[in-house]
Parts: C-alpha cells; structure tokens; sequence
C-alpha cells in the first residue's frame, strides 16, 4: 500500500472511495468542497485508490485556525487492511510540519485513539454541534500548541451540507 498526495487525476477515484464508504454522496461531496491543506489517497496495486483523507482550515471561535481530519474513507472492500490507518499517519506527520496546534475530529474513539488522538473537551476545545456523543469528538495536540488554543470550533461552511 502506498500513501500519496492526491492529484487532480484521482478526482473520480476519490469521489468513488467517498460513495461506497459512505453508502451516500454527502461526504465525497464534502471532500471535493474541502480547500485541503493536506489531501492524501492510499493505492493499493491493481485496486488502484482504496482510501483518502484530508486535512482543512478550521478555527477556534474563529481567532486560533485549526486542522480537521475527514473525512476519511476506505473501501469496504479494503477496510481493516491498513489504508485507514496510514493515511491517518501520513496525515499526522505531514500536520507536524505546520505551524497549525491541533487536529480535531468525529470519529470511533477505539480507531483515532489508537493513532494518538484524545478526547478534545479537556483540551478547551468545544464541539459545535449538540448531539455528539462526548467521546467521538477527539483532537491532537501539535508541536505547536499552547495553553491558550481553546474555544468552540468553526468548520469551514462545506460541512453545513453533510
């Protein structure tokens, strides 16, 4: 399995990975919405792109900006065979490099847990929305946080429509 950058040639392919990991449009509609900072597809040999994920702007009660991660899809046919977790990975390593202080998310706690992300109300960073159970909405501190980063956070308008 190999984790790249997406391109616009994988545009169709990564629209596909949203749809049948999703049974739904709305989140591959929201990926090519998305303005990444990081956009990463996983290629496994003759399957050709089984996974993407991307990482946008966000902010903090619109003062500290942010990374979100997702979404992130995989194959059904290709889940539980790595591509999830080392697009997560890349994506991490390459939010590293940033001078953003965290990424957050809504995910299975058990999953992004394992790949070092924690619940993100101790950290001081609040969920938008009301009906999220309290342990999917997680974050990872990056090298460059600092105590103040706190706040509500305010996903990019494309996430209104999901």
């Amino acid at each position: 399995m190999i984790v790249r950058d997406a391109s616009p040639v994988d545009r169709a392919a990564v629209r596909r990975v949203h749809e049948e990991a999703f049974g739904r449009s709305g989140e591959a509609t929201l990926a090519e919405a998305l303005e990444p900072v990081v956009s990463l597809v996983a290629i496994d040999g003759d399957r050709g792109v089984v996974g993407h994920v991307l990482l946008a702007e966000a902010s903090l009660d619109g003062v500290h900006p942010i990374l979100t991660l997702g979404p992130l899809a995989v194959r059904p046919a290709a889940q539980g065979e790595g591509a999830g977790s080392g697009l997560v990975q890349v994506a991490v390593e390459r939010a590293r490099a940033t001078a953003y202080p965290a990424i957050v998310l809504l995910g299975e706690p058990a999953f992004y847990g394992r790949l070092g992300f924690s619940s993100a109300e101790p950290m001081g960073i609040a969920c938008p929305f009301d009906d999220v159970p309290a342990d999917a909405w997680q974050a990872l501190q990056l090298p460059a946080w600092a105590p103040d980063v706190r706040g509500t956070v305010v996903y990019p308008a494309p996430w209104a429509e999901v």
